[in-house]
């Protein structure tokens, strides 16, 4: 059946044919009542003809037609008429919908993969559309590219397309079999079934349940949604066949190839959610749309442009998160990954000026971000470009004109960070870890930043004098290359599987704009090595190991770190080496002052540094009650205590104290601060600490020969602390006891893997086991006084959430957290849990009422109090008072320490 134009349906008037498919056609009418345009959807007479289908038709697009959501095509009216001649006078049903302008997402596929802002922009429109449907009781079941439009005269603010979810007039909530599926290709769109051997349409998007003739619900769309994400990302089908047979085996069976692989840059957190859809299980799966909207809107953080040079407005109310429990040892990995400086030396050095030493301190709000690789020289010296973190934790890049002392923020885009310039200081380049992650440029002098390509992480760029711009981006994998103007990105160096390397990252080229230097980061052992590659070949050469990042500068010097002080040494540019012996540089060393410096430095062309010093934060220690009310300060010698942990009779407090550069040690003290004594030497370690459940001994993970160990040490003895067999691994972090201390919770990091929870038992030969982890940092683990749960921290959503799983076998887990948590300690034994949240510089501990019978329950969480500046917190064993660590606010600012002339002094060695 075909209706003509002009054809009458009630006081809709067709206009156009504009689709067809199994289940009828739709065309463009006109509404002349309301004189607007409608889409028109006319059933087959089959359809027509059978009572029971009409009346289940009716009841359905009655209630469809309440679901009113900015990214449902809103159903308007259902009628049914008979039709003149066109018809042969039978009875003719129809649906009146939203009229939309654009084209199906199925259409823009055939173009290629989506830009990642694009996929994780629609995804969430998709998911909230999915979760109102699925809260009104209504199940999609034929959600694919074919039914989301990507409408035109999308959001005021963008005005980029928005995804419209269509077709939901013949949604059921009654299972749908693989028989049923092949009559609901979608009418929006002209299309065969088949073509050429391979098997398309609904099947490809149908979930494994489906197609084992199972009932179908909520999680059979987030099955489809799964697989609409996966081939918006990939540009490909996430199951595929050469026949029906093979494409159902692929479902039932077969997992997708990882996006990673298709698309290198995809954010692994869009990969973990794509993952966690296409669970085979329904119950392994995401439990509700909501979920995937609100992980995909973390990911993405903000409404980004359509356009890859297009500027993204700052996310109102988002805030940097801080990670405490990246201090110490933990701190040593950031400064192994993040320790040098990216930056193009080129020209002679003017070495004709004194050598004179002058602070910079940034003016107006805000102070300083104290990760080295956030500043850097401009070739030309006139420049400084910079990162400041203001009150609320929101971060900018600022750059300071040396000649008139004027400093102006650059952008506005949120977290942007490792700044480097271009050869003739014109422009600086960045990276930002949303908006989505991406590499961009803007001018020196103000201006519109230019996106040049994706990334996932970002750990540094160099920008050569060919225009090509050397990168890394993402924490495991070769660097990339990519013109000054953007494109796509192509790699520029290989992995060495001989030396174990797990990733190359901040690169900076040398003056002839060809050859680079980079450090990789070795699987296991203390130091980074520093490696020269070239644009024109994958070979390179060793060039030295370092115990952090090195810079290049003229007149041909390397500057590193050695024994906490800056020091320069000749490196020979046409061969590639080293010679002579590192010279110290700078101002004084830690042991000479009371200012803790950072030593990695940025130097210009004509004889001028600059390194960035700060001053530990102070921190105070402090009792409070429930409702954080102050009950007593302890006089504590000041320093930053940058983890406290409470011993089981509630007497004696444990905290790691951070001291020069990445070391840090042990203290104990009495509640009322009269007896403080120091219990573990300097030494690089991670700061969590663990108290036996017996209060006799603590332990805690420490650096010997650049692997981390655990050790036992019993306060007051003079024994040598004890080492503890746990995880081969090179990284490891102390999370707890079990109740009954015949255990050790234990975090273990892979560099290829990530962050891993294991058991390890104490006393005995057995091997540690492994809880979980590996998929997105899991860390923190604390197990429930009755055994039974561990509580655990995560970053699979994107951002740190605190979960519950059965202990020791795992399975399924429980999210307690709702807006970020770290640390969860159980109370009230096991009644409560506690945990941190963070939003900027601002700290609270929150409560959750949970319970732990043969299945766990856990309540809404609730703010205890709130702090400014909250480092740590334990609690009494009655749960009604908190022990906090807290910034007292009186450290001074950080500062950047410019040297002028600092090559004058080579001239004298």
């Amino acid at each position: 059946m075909s209706l003509a134009a002009g054809t009458r349906l009630g006081p809709y008037e067709i206009a156009a044919l504009i689709g067809a498919g199994g289940m009828g056609e739709v065309y463009k009418a006109r509404d002349t009542r309301l004189d607007r345009t409608v889409a028109i959807k006319v059933l087959p007479p089959e359809f027509a003809a059978d009572p029971e289908r009409r009346a289940r038709f009716e009841r359905e697009a009655r209630a469809i037609s309440q679901l009113t959501h900015p990214h449902i095509c809103t159903l308007y009216d259902i009628g049914a008429t008979s039709t003149a001649e066109e018809a042969g006078g039978a009875p003719v049903d129809y649906l009146v919908m939203e009229y939309l302008e654009g084209e199906t997402l199925a259409a823009r596929l055939e173009k290629g993969p989506l830009p990642v802002a694009e996929v994780l922009r629609y995804g969430v429109e998709i998911a909230s559309a999915l979760d109102r449907a699925h809260r009104s009781g209504i199940v999609h079941r034929d959600l694919k590219p074919a039914n989301v439009m990507l409408a035109k005269g999308g959001t005021a603010r963008s005005g980029a397309p928005q995804a419209k979810l269509m077709d939901f007039g013949l949604a059921r909530p009654t299972a749908l079999t693989a028989e049923a599926a092949a009559q609901t290709e979608s009418p929006t769109v002209r299309r065969p079934i088949t073509a050429e051997g391979t098997i398309v349409g609904t099947l490809q998007y149908m979930a494994p349940e489906q197609l084992e003739g199972k009932d179908a619900d909520a999680r059979t769309d987030l099955w489809a949604l799964g697989c609409v994400l996966y081939e918006m990302a990939a540009g490909k089908q996430a199951f595929a066949g050469t026949s029906q047979a093979s494409l159902i085996a692929a479902i039932l069976k077969e997992a997708p190839r990882p996006l990673a692989e298709l698309q290198p840059l995809t954010p692994p957190a869009l990969e973990r959610v794509v993952r966690q859809c296409l669970e085979k299980d329904p119950d392994e799966r995401w439990q509700s749309a909501h979920d995937i909207a609100s992980e995909l809107g973390w990911i993405s953080t903000s409404d980004a442009a359509s356009t890859p040079s297009a500027v993204s407005a700052k996310p109102a109310g988002r805030r940097r998160e801080r990670l405490p429990w990246m201090v110490a040892g933990v701190m040593a990995i950031a400064a192994l990954a993040l320790g040098a400086v990216a930056l193009w030396r080129g020209g002679q050095s003017t070495a004709g000026e004194a050598t004179v030493h002058a602070a910079i301190l940034h003016e107006g709000e805000g102070v300083i971000d104290t990760t080295p690789s956030n500043v850097a020289i401009s070739p030309d010296g006139r420049r400084i470009a910079y990162m400041v973190v203001d009150a609320e934790g929101e971060e900018g890049l600022w750059v300071r004109d040396l000649d008139s002392q004027v400093s102006r923020r650059l952008t506005d885009l949120w977290a942007p960070q490792l700044p480097f310039w271009s050869p003739d200081s014109r422009w600086v380049a960045f990276f930002t870890m949303s908006d989505p992650p991406r590499l961009w440029k803007v001018p020196a002098t103000g201006g519109a930043p230019v996106s040049l390509c994706d990334v996932t992480t970002g750990l540094g760029g160099t920008w050569g004098t060919q225009d090509v711009i050397v990168f890394a981006p993402t924490g495991s994998g070769p660097l990339y290359r990519v013109s000054s103007a953007g494109g796509s990105p192509e790699p520029v160096t290989v992995l060495d599987a001989e030396r174990h390397q797990t990733g190359h990252r901040m690169p900076w080229f040398l003056p002839d704009g060809d050859h680079f230097l980079f450090a990789a980061l070795p699987r296991v052992g203390p130091d980074v090595e520093i490696f020269a590659g070239s644009l024109g070949s994958k070979q390179v050469k060793r060039i030295m190991a370092a115990a952090s990042g090195v810079t290049y500068a003229e007149p041909g010097y390397l500057l590193f770190e050695r024994d906490q002080r800056l020091v320069a040494q000749r490196f020979d540019v046409s061969r590639l080496e080293l010679t002579g012996e590192p010279i110290p540089i700078g101002e004084p060393p830690l042991a000479q002052s009371s200012w803790e410096a950072t030593w990695i430095a940025t130097a210009s062309a004509t004889g001028r540094l600059a390194t960035l010093r700060s001053r530990p934060q102070r921190t105070d220690v402090e009792w409070v009650d429930r409702l954080g009310r102050p009950l007593r300060k302890l006089p504590l010698p000041a320093g930053q205590w940058a983890s406290i942990a409470l011993s089981p009779d509630g007497q004696s407090v444990l905290a790691s104290r951070p001291i020069a550069a990445v070391l840090a040690e042990i203290w104990l003290f009495d509640l009322e601060g009269a007896k403080v004594e120091r219990v573990s030497q300097p030494q690089i370690m991670n700061a969590d600490l663990a108290w036996a459940p017996d209060g006799r001994s603590f332990v805690y993970s420490s650096s010997q020969g650049g692997r981390f160990e655990v050790y036992r040490q019993q306060p007051g003895s003079t024994d040598p602390p004890q080492l503890i067999p746990t995880v081969d691994a090179q990284f490891k972090a102390v999370c707890g006891f079990t109740p009954d201390g015949r255990a050790l919770v234990i975090g273990a990091h892979d560099p290829l893997k990530g962050w891993g929870l294991w058991l390890a038992p104490l006393g005995t030969k057995t091997a540690p086991t492994f809880l979980l982890g590996y998929r997105a940092r899991e860390i923190g683990g604390a197990v429930s006084p009755d055994g039974h749960w561990l509580a655990y921290g995560s970053l699979e959503s994107g951002r740190s959430e605190v979960y519950v799983t059965p202990f020791p076998a795992g399975g399924q887990r429980t999210r307690v957290s709702t807006n970020g948590g770290y640390f969860p300690k159980w109370v009230r034994a096991g009644k409560e849990l506690l945990y941190m949240s963070f939003q900027g510089r601002d700290g609270s501990v929150m409560s959750v009422p949970v319970g732990t019978g043969p299945a766990f329950t856990a309540g809404t969480p609730r703010t205890i109090l709130t702090r400014r500046g909250l480092a740590s917190f334990a609690v009494s064993s009655d749960g009604e008072r908190l022990l906090l660590s807290v910034e007292s606010g009186d450290t001074p600012p950080p500062y950047i320490s410019l040297t002028l002339g600092w090559t004058a002094a080579m001239r004298h060695r």
